[in-house]
């Protein structure tokens, strides 16, 4: 299988790509404490919707991380306080979407809708939301939830996709909904086009292998 998140990250944002080429080292770093800080809130945050006990500490954390992680906590709770209704909505927590060769994990799959638009779906699935614990909300995030419409629909797009973004250094959260039709068609559509050009990476790279073989086959 392949995941959404795998697909993407081939095709990194090119402001990304230029702090990486400026500072690997530092790059790096960043990149593997944004992983454990994001799993860490991601999981703390399950454990609390599903009713279980949530651990004050997690050993696997550095100081700095546990702390960012805790200012990721505390922009849940504010965010929970300032949108009472998003609890009740959500329908699903990390459920696994597959379609063909494609998963992915949406961390809210949602019921409710903001705006006047008539529903294209039932009132158990009308919206997707994945939660960041970033400094901003990149493109890259909105095409991310657009694929996993994608994954459950491939004939009718989400009825609306957001962003849940809790700042790992200020402890404050940012909440965003796409709603418009057109801007989440484009999206799926930008999607789309990173598949392709995935399916075609991966069809040159077997290409240069079988190559491989064959050239090494004829020199024995």
């Amino acid at each position: 299988m392949v995941s959404v998140t795998q697909v993407l990250d081939q095709f990194p944002e090119k402001e990304l790509v230029e702090w990486q080429l400026r500072d690997p080292k530092k790059a790096k770093q960043v990149s593997e404490e944004a992983k454990q800080v994001g799993s860490a809130v991601d999981q703390q945050i399950q454990l609390e919707l599903s009713g279980r006990l949530v651990p004050t500490q997690n050993p696997s954390l550095t100081p700095q991380e546990a702390a960012m992680a805790l200012r990721c906590m505390e922009g849940w709770d504010t965010f929970k306080a300032d949108h009472p209704d998003f609890l009740p909505s959500i329908t699903g927590i990390q459920h696994e979407l597959v379609h063909g060769e494609y998963v992915g994990h949406p961390d809210f799959l949602l019921a409710y809708k903001d705006t006047q638009i008539p529903p294209r779906h039932p009132p158990s699935y009308r919206g997707i939301c994945d939660l960041k614990c970033a400094s901003q909300i990149r493109p890259s995030h909105w095409t991310q939830v657009a694929a996993y419409s994608w994954l459950i629909d491939q004939e009718q797009n989400a009825d609306f996709l957001a962003i849940l973004r809790l700042d790992k250094l200020t402890g404050a959260h940012e909440y965003v909904e796409l709603t418009d039709p057109d801007q989440i068609d484009y999206e799926v559509q930008v999607w789309l086009n990173y598949k392709v050009l995935y399916e075609h990476r991966q069809r040159v790279a077997e290409r240069s292998r079988l190559t491989k073989e064959a050239e090494a086959f004829d020199g024995v």
